[in-house]
Order: C-alpha cells, then structure tokens, then sequence
C-alpha cells in the first residue's frame, strides 16, 4: 500500500506508536476510508517496514464488514503478481482485524495526473502494467471491480523502471458472481464504471477493462470522460 493514499486523520490517531499482535510498531498513518486505514509499520519479526490496513474498530463487531475484510485479504494473498500490490497475511489482535501489505514507495495516479498529464508513451506503460495487474487478478477468477486512478500506484526505485502497482481488492469479487448486493446496490466508482457493472448485470472481467480505459483516457486528457455524481454520471456511461 502506499504512502499517497487518501484520507489522512484530522486529529492524533490512537494507533500512532502502539504495538499491535506484539509484533508490528505503528509508525505513522498514510490514509484511509470509510472502511478501514493504512499505516505504516515496523514489523519485528523481519525486521522491515510494510503496511497494516486496519478495519476500523467500530466496524470490527459488523459481521458482515468483518468477513468482507477477510474475503478481501484472502483473494490478495492468492494473486502474486509484480503489478498487484502484494498481500502478506492477516490477523486479529486487542479488538483490531488487519491485513499485512507490502510496503509501496510510490505515489498514486491521482496525485500524479494533478500535476498534469501523462506523455502518450508514459500513459501507454502505465496501461501496460494496469492491464497485467488485471489479467492476474481475472486468471484467479476475480474481478477487481474498481479500477481508479486512485488505485493505481506508481513505483520508481532508484536505478529501476517504473513499476505500475494496482491496489485496493476491497470490492474485488468472483466473475460471473451478481452484480447487484441483496439490497439492490452498486458497488463501484461512479465516474469510473462500466454500463453493465453500474445497472447490476452479473460481474465481468471485461468491466475492469472498461475502467481501465477510462484510466488511459484520464492519463492523456487530464480529465474523466464524464463528469457529474453518482447516479447522473453512472447513467452517462450507461447512454
């Protein structure tokens, strides 16, 4: 996971400097969400930095919110793929539920494309490294479901090429599987979707590629194919 990710805490986070499972020393938190937030973390028993996505506490008691984390580790620790961030393992310690990540040095494709965008033969490579993150996710089974800029890491260790690293299986799910929760919901980035995954049609490797598309044509553009919220836009890419 990386250091760019979004949604930094406002105030002191509890978890700066604590020990979790008597193994893993927070160091410092990198961002977050709704669902959970990563941190970075000194893990004693390598000895080496990684990153600790944690279910946020009050989420940990949802049955539900709890077996969706862990169905989403799960799948990560099956995918070994240099474009697919890596996942290590996950656990439970003192109330908490995390999953172990490797450690990404990058920044994210938001934040780059926010100082413009992309030269055509960049935007190609980064294309590239996307597309294999996606067949090995999809050569599992899975499709990842939201393909984002916000997802997409960039890499660039001293001395090495750029290294295109696609993160986040939260919402990543079997193909062929509904497209449509119990509660007739849509899971996905609004501006990002494909029609058939935003009207619920059953899940389909083809609509990370749509996704994907729209990343390429945000890195050569500098803007989304279609703007609005929520529904307004999702039925753009539908018409």
């Amino acid at each position: 996971m990386a250091p760019a990710a979004s949604g930094a805490a406002s105030g002191p986070d509890p978890l700066v400097g604590r020990h979790i499972a008597s193994r893993f020393r927070v160091i410092e938190r990198l961002g977050g969400g709704g669902i959970a937030a990563v941190y970075r973390a000194h893990d004693a028993s390598s000895g080496r930095l990684c990153a600790l996505k944690v279910l946020h506490p009050h989420l940990a008691v949802d049955a539900g919110q709890r077996e969706r984390f862990w169905q989403e580790a799960r799948t990560g620790m099956t995918i070994v793929h240099e474009n697919v961030v890596r996942t290590d393992e996950v656990g439970e310690a003192e109330g908490l539920v995390f999953m172990v990540l490797e450690l990404l040095t990058g920044e994210n494709l938001t934040r780059r494309l926010g100082r413009g965008v992309l030269p055509p033969r960049r935007a190609l490579r980064v294309l590239t490294g996307l597309a294999r993150g996606l067949a090995a996710i999809h050569a599992r089974g899975v499709a990842h479901r939201d393909v984002k800029a916000d997802n997409v890491v960039l890499e660039a260790p001293a001395g090495r090429a750029e290294r295109v690293v696609l993160v986040d299986l939260g919402l990543a799910r079997g193909i062929g599987g509904p497209g449509l929760t119990p509660s007739g919901l849509v899971f996905g980035t609004p501006e990002y979707i494909a029609p058939e995954q935003a009207t619920g049609a059953p899940i389909a490797a083809a609509s990370d590629l749509y996704s994907a598309g729209v990343v390429f044509y945000e890195m050569l553009v500098g803007v989304l194919p279609f703007a609005g919220h929520g529904d307004e836009v999702m039925n753009r890419h539908v018409h």
